[in-house]
């Protein structure tokens, strides 16, 4: 029963195209533009730079680091981006250590017409560890994970002021550990 319908459906759209005289003469109708990978409502890319405080807890050791993080996100339509990240401390703690993390994966937006942005992301990657008091319990490097989301806040043009939470996840002697950290800064579209 469907069929017969598709067959009439084309069959009438084909004897109302044929009916039409053409009033443009040989020129023909303008191409249909390209799929483009830019977003329509907002900048593709975003740059975010700010202010960290984590909670770690690595090799038994618990510590906190005070550090910054460096965001850029490149974005596909207007709720989907890719992130990638790096967030290093200032200094040591005491006692405790240094963390980098660098990492890269989805970022998505709840598009609204307000001034404040909710987003999400999951981000993948590399957290490398520097302890402060005692020699090498393991290797520097494992697999760390952030997760989390946040608000952005627009504030002028733009610029906006962000505030996140993330959990992070590591991999240290073959255990996971389970920490978090929050965060403030400044974000540039562009």
């Amino acid at each position: 029963m469907c069929g017969v319908f598709l067959c009439l459906s084309l069959t009438a759209t084909a004897n109302d195209s044929a009916g039409t005289p053409d009033v443009s003469g040989t020129a023909s109708a303008p191409a249909a533009p390209a799929p483009s990978l830019l977003p329509s409502d907002r900048e593709p890319w975003q740059a975010a730079i700010g202010f960290k405080y984590q909670h770690l807890n690595a090799y038994g050791i618990s510590f906190h680091n005070l550090g910054y993080s460096v965001d850029v996100t490149r974005y596909v339509n207007n709720w989907l981006g890719f992130e990638g990240g790096l967030v290093t401390c200032l200094g040591h703690s005491v006692p405790g250590g240094c963390s980098v993390f660098f990492g890269g994966g989805p970022h998505i937006v709840v598009t609204t017409r307000r001034r404040i942005e909710p987003w999400v992301h999951v981000l993948p990657g590399l957290m490398h560890m520097r302890l402060t008091q005692t020699a090498s319990i393991g290797g520097p490097n494992a697999f760390g994970l952030t997760a989390g989301g946040g608000a952005d806040v627009q504030f002028y043009g733009r610029l906006a002021w962000r505030v996140q939470g993330d959990y992070i996840a590591t991999r240290y002697q073959s255990k996971f550990q389970n920490d978090y950290s929050i965060g403030t800064g400044v974000v540039l579209s562009f």
